[in-house]
């Protein structure tokens, strides 16, 4: 007894020699070892009265251990998956994280858009998490949404490309590259342990891929397993392809990539399938169209919490990809040639090496690499110049209700895998934290302190501004939190704290509202206003505040430092000022020109604008810092 491979195998028979009955019926029991596979068997037939062979004849016997089978496949997939996005994430270390601003600043146009989607997309190994990210730059406002429609025509393409390197068979340099892979990642410099994670995820996309293949290709002795495959068979019957069976393959693409969420790996165990002879070419097409309609799933659950266009973006990539299998399944019907081969399959058949439909495919890995590739470009080829018109169906099947404004999410939680970006959108919320803080200030100063005016319905709607500016304050930073779980470089961890430090400066300022305007309430139960040369005094300090205010928020987010120095130099005034009208305002005391309720008030006053001022320094000093890391972004 022995495997089909020849193999060492703790399968046993009961009784090596048994004795026929009075019906000439031998029995006796044989156990299969714990390995999926067929077994050899060899019975001889002896006549011990006359003491010779009979008869001598080998017997098959097939063996399936489904805890070993499912162990292996999913082994291998998982190791697959884990191959492919350890590549991708080491190609990016290489490659630098401005390959996904790419997004942002070649989308201008539909081709170079196109391109940008297709790079991008072919790095990061993932069209899912491509799309992905144009949800969240649509999200924050950074994408229209035909821009947006161009880069997600070039996912499709750059998502083909997984494909296209797993269909060479590279099995055998598998382990040496886990090997060589692994000792690169022991390297503290990123663009060489980039190297090494992209060869480590090498190795193991093609052992994941070898444990699947090996482990479906004994599957493929099973009668009864191929069986199961004919219920999808589209081979052609009577010269068509059988419509239910293709339509069936088409479901079976698409409920496997939404249960993987992932179309690469769903097109690996096609070609797993399609290597271990279980489907063939005709078959393995409908699937691979399935899987492009299953991987907008992501897109869509990502834009479930959008704002609308950004839901228009996920429709987009959904109507892309039905277009694509609804014209796929049109030329399933164009026969061409003699033999009456579908025209898309003959095509392919043609410019790649070997032929699909020999009675033993040649090459069928590749074969379906390549339908894979050309069937998206030739969807984008058809698509492209109707991008403007693509973006008008998207917007008349979820409208825009009213015209009302989008809602723009600076703090997108899907650009949280770009930190680079996500840094930028941070810096801009701090920025509209500083002007809305200095907005209620503004307020808070000319509009009641210096007016002696009370409202009770105006202070109640700057306590309630004041609370937008804690819970943004809180957000930014969750946001930032979040954004150091990420893999960081060194000098985006160190703007991390210097944005945290320039939020809470920025609600501080803030805060100063309420102090402001309680000092009012004192103002005016004195029935006194300041005097006139004290309000000059105010007057000519604001002036300097808000110039300083002005080359603050300027100098954020960007790489010009005039603004920069006018903004500290603009605080020194503003100490020397604060000590020169305390001053003044004490000989005016002396003088009788002065309550004392009043003068008292008048000096808090300058010490809360003071404080203000010193809040507007604090972002001042760090901008430096900030702009020199934001230039390097």
């Amino acid at each position: 007894l022995s495997t089909a491979e020849g193999t060492r195998t703790t399968a046993a028979v009961g009784s090596p020699v048994v004795l026929t009955d009075a019906d000439g019926v031998a029995e006796t029991r044989i156990k299969l070892g714990d390995k999926t596979g067929s077994y050899q068997v060899g019975i001889e037939i002896m006549a011990p009265d006359k003491g010779f062979l009979v008869s001598s004849k080998p017997v098959k016997i097939f063996g399936f251990n489904l805890v070993g089978v499912v162990v292996s496949v999913l082994g291998g997939l998982s190791l697959f998956v884990f191959g492919m996005k350890l590549m991708g994430d080491g190609i990016q270390k290489i490659a630098g994280e401005n390959m996904k601003k790419l997004l942002q600043f070649f989308a201008r146009n539909g081709i170079v858009a196109v391109l940008a989607g297709t790079l991008v997309t072919a790095v990061i190994q993932s069209s899912s998490a491509t799309t992905v990210m144009v949800i969240g730059f649509i999200n924050a406002g950074l994408l229209s949404l035909v821009q947006s429609i161009g880069i997600i025509f070039g996912a499709n393409i750059g998502t083909t490309v997984t494909a296209q390197i797993i269909s060479f068979n590279l099995s055998g340099l598998a382990l040496p590259a886990i090997t060589i892979g692994f000792l690169i990642t022991l390297s503290s410099r990123r663009v060489i342990s980039g190297w090494g994670e992209t060869i480590l995820g090498f190795g193991l996309l093609f052992f994941g891929m070898t444990m699947m293949s090996d482990e479906l290709k004994v599957l493929g002795e099973f009668g009864s397993f191929r069986e199961a495959f004919n219920y999808f068979d589209c081979s052609p019957v009577n010269g068509w392809m059988p419509f239910l069976a293709v339509l069936g393959a088409m479901g079976i693409g698409v409920v496997a990539t939404v249960l993987i969420q992932s179309s690469s790996a769903a097109m690996g165990i096609v070609l797993a399938l399609a290597g271990s002879g279980l489907i063939n070419f005709y078959t393995a097409v409908p699937l691979l169209v399935g899987t492009n309609i299953g991987t907008t799933i992501t897109a869509m659950l990502a834009a479930i919490a959008a704002n609308r266009v950004a839901k228009q973006a996920a429709l987009a990539h959904t109507l892309f990809n039905v277009f694509g299998a609804l014209l796929m399944l049109l030329l399933f019907y164009v026969p061409y040639g003699p033999e009456r081969i579908p025209v898309f399959l003959y095509f392919i058949n043609e410019i790649t090496p070997g032929n699909a439909f020999a009675a033993v495919p040649q090459n069928l890995e590749r074969h379906i690499a390549m339908a894979h590739t050309f069937f998206n470009i030739a969807v984008v080829v058809v698509l492209l110049p109707f991008i403007r018109q693509f973006a008008m169906l998207c917007n008349w099947i979820l409208p825009i209700p009213n015209n009302a404004p989008v809602k723009i999410t600076m703090l997108e939680p899907n650009l949280l895998s770009a930190p680079s970006i996500a840094l930028k959108q941070t810096i801009r919320a701090i920025k509209v934290m500083v002007e809305d803080s200095w907005r209620m200030v503004d307020t808070a100063v000319n509009k009641h302190f210096l007016a002696s005016s009370v409202d009770e319905k105006k202070f109640e709607a700057l306590a309630k501004a004041e609370e937008r500016i804690d819970k943004m304050q809180a957000e930014v930073t969750a946001y930032l939190v979040q954004l150091t779980r990420h893999q960081l470089t060194e000098p985006q961890s160190e703007l991390v704290p210097l944005l945290m430090h320039c939020t809470n400066d920025a609600e501080r300022i803030a805060d100063h509202t309420e102090i402001i305007l309680q000092l009012t309430e004192r103002l005016t139960k004195t029935d006194k206003k300041i005097s006139e040369a004290g309000r000059k005094d105010l007057k000519k300090m604001w002036e300097v505040l808000n110039d300083q205010q002005k080359n603050v928020i300027a100098a954020l987010g960007s790489d010009n430092p005039e603004t920069l120095k006018f903004a500290l130099k603009d605080q020194r005034k503003i100490s020397k000022m604060a000590d020169k009208f305390e001053s003044n305002h004490i000989d005016r005391l002396r003088k009788g020109n002065c309550l004392m309720a009043n003068g008292i008030i008048f000096i808090e006053m300058l010490g809360e604008l003071e404080k203000i001022g010193a809040h507007l320094e604090n972002i001042a000093e760090r901008t430096p810092e900030i702009q020199k890391h934001y230039i390097e972004l």
